[in-house]
């Protein structure tokens, strides 16, 4: 692994807190909050992808298969109960 990308993980980390600390922010701070922490989330979706899409990579892990599945099925399950409510 990348020490410049840990040392930007970090950096972005720190800069979350940062945000969640503060108290009495107008709202262009609420703002330019969540733009920093969807741009970190995306970027973080972003390399979690690159792995997603690399067979080399994906087969050393063993939960693959099972926890997509599993994330389907749990889908599956609230929305047929949702249907159900209404």
């Amino acid at each position: 692994m990348n020490v410049s990308w840990i040392e930007r993980t970090q950096k972005t980390l720190d800069q979350l807190q940062k945000i969640k600390d503060k108290r009495d922010i107008d709202r262009l701070e609420i703002v330019k909050s969540m733009r920093f922490s969807f741009g970190a989330l995306s970027q973080s979706l972003g390399g979690w992808m690159q792995w997603v899409n690399s067979p080399e990579i994906m087969s050393q892990f063993p939960f693959t298969g099972g926890f997509g599945m599993e994330y389907i099925n749990l889908n599956l399950m609230v929305k047929e109960i949702l249907q159900l409510l209404h």
